[in-house]
């Protein structure tokens, strides 16, 4: 998840990677939510959410977290583009939830709208 990685300096939780939360400190979640039932191996574009969830401990206030996630949106709005491998990818639209508590955290969903070409 190369779009992510140098925007925040924060901890990312991969899908499908072991992660312990820093317990008083910022960090992110990513999760890529498919928009097709195709077979990877057999599309050449394709679109797809990336969620990136970003957390903050509570009673951290909601400034810092609100800040942040127009910090990722202003990375990655709309038309931006990105590369990764023999991807390329434009962001077509984002959206984010309020703020939300889950467990020791405050947190906000990002859902990153992209399309994708795949070079075979």
């Amino acid at each position: 998840m190369v779009a992510i990685e140098g925007i925040l300096p924060y901890p990312i939780k991969y899908e499908g990677k072991l992660f312990k939360p820093p317990p008083d400190a910022p960090w992110i979640e990513i999760k890529h939510i498919p928009t097709t039932t195709e077979p990877l191996q057999t599309v050449e574009k394709l679109g797809g959410i990336l969620q990136i969830d970003i957390n903050h401990p509570l009673d951290t206030g909601a400034p810092k977290l609100l800040e942040d996630a127009d910090q990722v949106k202003a990375k990655l709005g709309p038309h931006a583009r990105f590369a990764y491998q023999n991807q390329s990818f434009t962001v077509r639209r984002v959206e984010y939830s309020q703020i939300l508590q889950k467990e020791n955290y405050n947190l906000i969903h990002l859902s990153i709208y992209y399309k994708a070409t795949i070079n075979f």
